[in-house]
């Protein structure tokens, strides 16, 4: 048997006495193409970029499907699809990936998103001159579908106060689960609760909650409209 990679691990294990180790075994011939591809993935020596152009090698080249690829390298087949999407990207952008200033996984979310390559490639030089965390361009790419969705759709122009919240850099799913969790605790007081409640909270609080219902009182109609077009798509 020859060992492809993992020696000094291999010297470490021996030292503590582990009778058996988890290993990828390749048995009979194997291309020197597949077996360098083993070695370089186990040592990380790859960008995503040069993962998927070699996964893509033994597919096309090889005549290897992603579950054989995958097998090989000790991966799951979803960790292969998921490099591979990324040949899908515009050039641009995959430079990005292999100079490091595009994080693997927000790239992999970018491959996903449905746009034009001028889209992709503004809104990848978004993410990064603003410095958008992983979740923060996943947020802003899920926002920006919902826009679009919306305005395919026949809503309407996007009022402003949306627009801020589809645009915002940090992820709403916290505070709308606050919300949700405040407004389930409200329905379930009763009138004089109810009372006694607010009547405890302090002024500033209270006049910022008035402000809100009367916002949402306004806008309802249109809340209603956007919320029952979403159910719909959905």
């Amino acid at each position: 048997m020859i060992l492809i990679a993992g020696e000094r691990r291999i010297r470490a294990i021996k030292k503590l006495g582990w009778p058996k180790i988890p290993a990828i075994i390749l048995w009979g011939k194997t291309d020197t193409f597949a077996l360098s591809l083993v070695e370089n993935v186990a040592r990380e020596n790859l960008n995503p970029i040069e993962e998927a152009q070699a996964f893509l090698k033994l597919i096309k080249e090889k005549n290897w499907t992603q579950p054989q690829v995958a097998k090989l390298i000790g991966r799951s087949q979803a960790y292969v699809s998921q490099r591979l999407i990324l040949l899908a990207l515009p050039e641009e952008i995959q430079m990005m990936i292999i100079e490091g200033k595009l994080p693997k996984v927000t790239a992999i979310n970018l491959a996903q998103y449905k746009g034009t390559k001028g889209e992709l490639i503004k809104l990848a030089h978004d993410i990064i001159d603003q410095k958008l965390s992983a979740e923060q361009a996943r947020d802003k790419m899920t926002s920006l579908t919902r826009e679009k969705r919306m305005k395919e759709s026949g809503v309407g122009e996007v009022p402003e106060g949306v627009k801020v919240v589809l645009e915002a850099k940090v992820s709403l799913v916290p505070v709308v689960d606050k919300l949700c969790k405040y407004f389930e605790a409200l329905l379930d007081l009763t009138p004089a609760e109810l009372k006694k409640f607010f009547m405890e909270m302090s002024l500033p609080k209270r006049s910022v909650l008035l402000s809100a219902f009367g916002r949402i009182a306004e806008d309802l109609p249109q809340i209603k409209e956007v919320l029952d077009q979403i159910e719909e798509e959905d």
